[in-house]
């Protein structure tokens, strides 16, 4: 299996290191990872239960170590690619006689492919999506492509242990994700542009947006500059336990972003059994308007607005939504299930 990163606290990693497991627990089979971005020693390496080989950003090392794969070691069965990015350095397992197995993640692939990609990716044996909105935009943008990519949700990442406080006092709306000047379509600009009109209407309302990235210093500008320092806190980068307690405390979790491959953030929200505001795309695969949280257009800012005032007034709405959400999750989207999706995918590619 080759991925971009499986170390980190982002989504990618989650989704290869969730591979990882399936691969062995759902099929059986021996697995070998092959990580471009990740460095020696990562705990999270460690937990996997298989080889990975580390890249450390260097795509010609990277791209080199799979040819000497190719040229010296034993020929794989199968290849899982992760990535777009990816498919050029597969190339020499291919030539081996590997099938490839090829995993659409999200906005990486919603773009019409190189000629190059499409070369390669022709020869794929199965062209799976993590969501059916990645599915449709895939193939928006590559409307020629022969075969429709089959769609297998990932399950709900492993909850960590919650730290004993939060880094704030509970009771506020949470926002999960990071903080990149190419990812500014997460929301967190939109939520700030309507904090004083939510604030109108909920005095005491406080928005925490927890993630790391390098547009925190523009946003912290952005909260002093506009006087709401006591209203809106950027936790930057925490612990996976520190995200567990962050959780636990919130009242409802908002992530207006229209731009999800999929949204493990709404898997763990749910999974916490906290109320869950997200955007049209993938998130509808995951968030049952109206039964497990809200869905709103983030065009529409007094949507967002007051979608947020209505959850923070009624706690026994967020209650009731937070309740169906996990059982949703536990239903929907277990470890099991997925398992059981990457079973049935490889077995195809051995008929």
């Amino acid at each position: 299996m080759v991925a971009t990163n499986l170390a980190g606290d982002d989504g990618l990693s989650e989704l290869g290191r969730q591979w990882v497991r399936g691969l062995a627990a759902g099929a059986g089979a021996r697995v070998e990872a092959c990580a471009l971005m990740d460095r020696p020693g990562a705990p999270a390496l460690a937990s996997l239960g298989a080889p990975v080989d580390v890249h450390r950003g260097s795509r010609a090392w990277f791209a080199a170590r799979l040819a000497w794969r190719a040229l010296r070691g034993p020929a794989p069965d199968v290849v899982v690619c992760l990535h777009l990015h990816l498919l050029p350095a597969i190339v020499p397992l291919l030539w081996r006689g590997a099938r490839l197995l090829h995993v659409l993640v999200g906005i990486e692939a919603w773009r019409p492919l190189t000629g190059h990609e499409a070369r390669v990716l022709r020869r794929a044996s199965a062209l799976l999506a993590i969501s059916a909105h990645t599915a449709r935009e895939f193939a928006r943008h590559n409307p020629a492509w022969p075969i429709a990519p089959r769609v297998l949700h990932p399950a709900q990442p492993a909850a960590a242990a919650p730290a004993p406080r939060s880094p704030v006092p509970p009771g506020f709306v949470l926002l999960v994700g990071r903080a990149a000047r190419e990812e500014r379509y997460k929301g967190h600009d939109l939520l700030l542009d309507i904090w004083p009109e939510v604030r109108a209407h909920v005095p005491a309302a406080r928005l925490v947006c927890a993630g790391g990235g390098d547009d925190l210093t523009r946003l912290r500008g952005r909260v002093r500059d506009e006087g709401l320092a006591d209203a809106v806190t950027f936790t930057g980068a925490v612990s996976r336990e520190e995200l567990a307690a962050l959780y636990r405390d919130c009242a409802c979790v908002v992530l207006p972003s229209a731009k999800e491959g999929f949204g493990f953030v709404f898997l763990e929200a749910m999974a916490a059994a906290r109320a869950v505001i997200a955007a049209p795309g993938a998130a509808e695969e995951i968030v049952v308007d109206g039964r497990t949280g809200v869905i709103v257009d983030p065009s529409r800012p007094e949507a967002v607005r007051d979608a947020v005032t209505r959850l923070l007034a009624d706690q026994g709405l967020r209650d009731c939504l937070g309740q169906a959400g996990r059982e949703r999750v536990r239903e929907a989207f277990s470890v099991e299930r997925f398992h059981q999706g990457i079973a049935a995918n490889l077995e195809r590619l051995s008929c």
